[in-house]
């Protein structure tokens, strides 16, 4: 139809509703003259079209994700003959053009699949999401008539969770020492359902669950690499966020002069992990303790909390 015929269209519907009283026949002409008109011109109504999504989707990397839609338009007359999705990344508006995430008329649909239908049914199925899945997501449908196309616009968001761990000292300040006490906390970017965690230290895995790791009077055994997951996703981590923890150093020597100058903090056999600590060379003292020690050089140096008694 012509510009100039939908005018005279437009004028007789004018018309029409300007007159006085009219007959039933007259009235129903008017409402199919008025429902033509909106077809044609383009002019639809969103009480008879639209497209319902569900809430902002928060997942996580690696996952698939289903985004549930459902769409309506008016039965009669029309037929859904093509059903597209856009991502607002490489697309705009009304995604009126190319290019799209799922097109029904290619074959080609790579990591997103339409598991709806030509009816009533939209939804979207995006296989091993990634970061750059992140962003807004529209779902446009093209009936058998001409002006009968619409896009469901706002669309939905997908945002792709990223952990980080953060650290919370509750005492101490400055460099970390043994007996200090801190809390690591997991944290996610956006809203998941019942998130459980699961926390790594050096990459292995920790007996500890939940968003807080709590550390208590720290020892040197707490220094290393912690980093955070959610459970049944742990090949995705966060970063990795390092302690290193200042151990407070003692040491004995083969005289008992020596030992009268050193305090002893901590007695007794060691376990495997303690064996295995390194012994420190004197330069790794504290001025305060080279200066009370002198010049002995038979001296072996250890954490307090991994000390023992050495023969020279």
């Amino acid at each position: 139809m012509s510009h100039r015929e939908k005018h005279k269209h437009s004028e007789n519907v004018h018309c029409l509703l300007r007159s006085g009283s009219h007959s039933r026949g007259e009235m129903n002409t008017l409402h199919l003259l008025v429902l033509t008109l909106f077809t044609l011109t383009g002019v639809l109504s969103d009480r008879e079209w639209g497209v319902n999504y569900s809430e902002p989707i928060c997942a996580v990397r690696g996952s698939d994700v289903i985004i549930s839609c459902t769409y309506f338009y008016p039965k009669s007359g029309h037929q859904v003959e093509r059903v597209l999705w856009c991502s607002m990344n490489s697309n705009k508006e009304k995604c009126h053009d190319r290019p799209y995430v799922y097109d029904s008329s290619t074959a080609d649909s790579g990591d997103f699949n339409y598991v709806g239908d030509k009816k009533s049914n939209c939804t979207l199925l995006i296989s091993n999401v990634q970061f750059s899945h992140s962003g807004e997501y529209k779902y446009r449908f093209i009936t058998n008539v001409e002006a009968g196309k619409w896009t469901g616009d706002p669309g939905v968001t997908l945002t792709v969770a990223v952990l980080q761990v953060s650290m919370i000292r509750l005492s101490g300040n400055g460099t970390l020492k043994e007996g200090d006490s801190v809390n690591l906390t997991c944290a996610v970017n956006c809203s998941l359902s019942s998130p459980q965690f699961v926390w790594f230290k050096n990459r292995e895995r920790l007996p500890e669950s939940g968003s807080v790791l709590h550390l208590p009077a720290l020892t040197v055994r707490n220094s290393g690499n912690y980093s955070c997951t959610l459970k049944n996703y742990e090949d995705f981590t966060s970063g990795m966020i390092s302690l290193d923890v200042e151990a407070d150093f003692s040491c004995r020597g083969s005289t008992s002069s020596t030992l009268e100058h050193l305090k002893r903090k901590h007695v007794g056999p060691l376990d495997e992990e303690e064996e295995s600590l390194p012994r420190l060379p004197l330069a790794t003292l504290m001025e305060a303790q080279t200066q009370i020690i002198g010049k002995e050089s038979s001296l072996f140096c250890l954490p307090l909390t991994a000390w023992i008694e050495r023969e020279v």
